[in-house]
């Protein structure tokens, strides 16, 4: 099992650099991401248009963005409050914020070299797991219903 920390299966190299799909909107983060995950519940389905959505969190006073943003709030089913932010360009979900944490969530897969790096340290809301979806098995992965 994890501490709670991102398994590293390579060195994060740092500063990150990431960016949405038109290139409008750049970012920074200049500390090492606290925690990766996968999210299976409902919402992330929907706004990732998949089985699930790859995140990480990191410190909101590592993470720097340029560029015009938009956004939405929800409440997420965890009764939390997420502010989502999107590129006015192309629409890229850039990165959200949970009301009352200190953090800032973005997608691993917007990061430059995120596949030298990135290892999912938990996966959250199994009970919405799509069926066909197997179960994870890795050792170091923690489950969350």
């Amino acid at each position: 099992a994890t501490t709670g920390s991102v398994p590293k299966c390579g060195k994060i190299p740092l500063p990150l650099k990431g960016a949405c799909d038109c290139g409008a909107v750049t970012y920074t983060i200049t500390e090492a991401p606290t925690v990766g995950y996968v999210c299976h519940c409902t919402n992330c389905q929907v706004g990732a248009g998949s089985a699930f959505s790859l995140s990480v969190w990191t410190n909101k006073d590592a993470f720097q963005f340029e560029g015009e943003v938009t956004s939405t709030a929800r409440t997420a089913e965890s009764g939390n409050e997420l502010t989502s932010y999107f590129c006015k360009s192309c629409g890229t979900k850039v990165y959200t914020t949970r009301s009352g944490a200190p953090i800032v969530v973005v997608k691993p897969s917007a990061i430059e070299g995120h596949k030298t790096w990135f290892v999912p340290a938990a996966h959250l809301w199994m009970r919405s797991r799509m069926d066909w979806l197997p179960a994870p098995t890795e050792d170091y992965v923690i489950r969350c219903e």
